[in-house]
């Protein structure tokens, strides 16, 4: 098949050049033009030898591939086969060991104490634990401008201190005072955003003014301790040493505190 189309094709070159290209050029003042437009494929014509070794060498490669896949799969059943037959051999020995009340016998019940240890991992609370452990973990991985509820932060220093700038604003990661500025600053914009403070700079090199837009700022905050249980507060009913006790618990990540907003 491959050759019959083929020979029609060079039977279609061929007669494109003779009833077409050649009268066309006879036209045309170009003696080159037959040289630049000519159609022949006789020496451009597939090696069909070299296509179907290329195919047998992708169908033995596939093959391989194939195989490899099955014996994988094999292995993984073999595995969870092996494991069952333990695990069936675990309760038989418990089995094999207790005493029945059979012709005067005292029944013994099984042990099961160690099915706690087994299965332990795999419980409800065991989970809840290890999802717990993960986000504190997570947390020593997060710098802290970005575990502190700094937009609560802001707004209580704006509305009950009378911040209007950021140097007005208290120092709250006194290790990294550039830190701090920067962080409060990235919020500050997101407020912006929000529209819930605007920004302003008399001059080029002035002084950046905090204006709150609204005079009631959502300040509520969800706060996660390492045994998993959350608290829902209101930033601004904490005294002074509350909020500082949080900060300081947050920092040492003792605690996970964030801000919660209510659309």
């Amino acid at each position: 098949m491959g050759n019959l189309i083929l020979n029609r094709t060079i039977k279609l070159s061929h007669a494109v050049n003779n009833e077409l290209l050649e009268p066309i050029s006879e036209w045309l003042d170009d003696p080159h033009f037959m040289d630049k437009h000519v159609i022949t494929i006789e020496s451009d014509a597939p090696n069909w030898a070299e296509y179907k070794k290329r195919q047998r060498q992708w169908t033995k490669q596939q093959r391989y591939l194939a195989k490899e896949r099955l014996k994988l799969y094999w292995q993984k059943i073999r595995k969870k086969q092996l494991c069952q037959k333990e695990i069936f051999q675990v309760f038989r020995t418990n089995e094999k060991n207790r005493n029945f009340k059979i012709k005067g016998f005292f029944k013994q019940s099984i042990d099961t104490t160690f099915l706690s240890d087994l299965l332990s991992p795999f419980s409800p609370i065991e989970k809840h634990r290890t999802e717990i452990a993960f986000e504190f973990h997570q947390a020593y991985k997060l710098s802290i401008s970005d575990l502190l509820p700094w937009k609560n932060i802001i707004i209580s220093e704006i509305t009950e201190s009378g911040a209007a700038t950021l140097n007005d604003m208290k120092i709250y990661l006194k290790e990294n005072k550039k830190l701090d500025k920067i962080s409060k600053f990235r919020h500050l914009l997101q407020m912006v955003m929000d529209g819930e403070v605007s920004l302003e700079q008399g001059e080029h090199t002035g002084q950046i003014q905090i204006v709150p837009k609204s005079a009631n700022q959502n300040s509520a905050i969800k706060i996660k301790d390492k045994f998993g249980q959350s608290y829902n507060f209101d930033w601004s009913s904490f005294n002074g040493a509350q909020r500082n006790k949080i900060i300081t618990d947050t920092i040492e990540r003792k605690i996970l505190c964030r801000s919660l907003d209510y659309k």
